[in-house]
């Protein structure tokens, strides 16, 4: 794994584990699965780019409840891709604060579902929750931002 690998799925489960009482561990591959996928862009002095975040609905739908404290409210898709919107802002505001620093600030776009077939090109990490299920997250990178 690369240093950015390492750091993407180190963040994201931690992220996980504390925010969403989830536990999630790094794998070399996973093989393709359905599921929701939220973007969010991200641009500071240093760099910019994007983070993805996919994975199954059911998936979404336990961090909601677990997020929110309840699995009321919105339909069973809007939960997860609500859920999925805020881990993965989330996890990039964590991830650029473990690759930067502390001391870099970023502006980070309101997260949005991605369209299905558009993916993102960068730095890819497989997890699998202590559950079974798959997630995957991606960080596309440009150096220099230009804020």
């Amino acid at each position: 794994m690369s240093q950015h690998e390492e750091t993407v799925a180190a963040v994201t489960s931690r992220v996980l584990a504390d925010g969403a009482f989830i536990f999630a561990e790094p794998v070399e591959a996973a093989d393709e699965f359905d599921g929701v996928e939220v973007i969010v862009s991200f641009r500071g002095r240093v760099a910019g780019g994007r983070m993805s975040v996919r994975a199954p609905a059911e998936l979404g739908e336990e961090i909601y409840a677990n997020l929110v404290g309840d699995a009321e409210g919105p339909s069973p898709d809007e939960r997860a891709v609500i859920a999925l919107q805020e881990l993965t802002n989330m996890v990039a505001g964590a991830t650029l604060a473990e690759v930067f620093g502390t001391g870099e600030s970023f502006d980070l776009g309101i997260p949005a579902p991605l369209a299905p077939g558009e993916g993102l090109a960068g730095t890819r990490v497989y997890l699998t929750t202590d559950d079974g299920h798959p997630l995957a997250v991606t960080l596309e990178l440009a150096e220099g931002g230009g804020t």
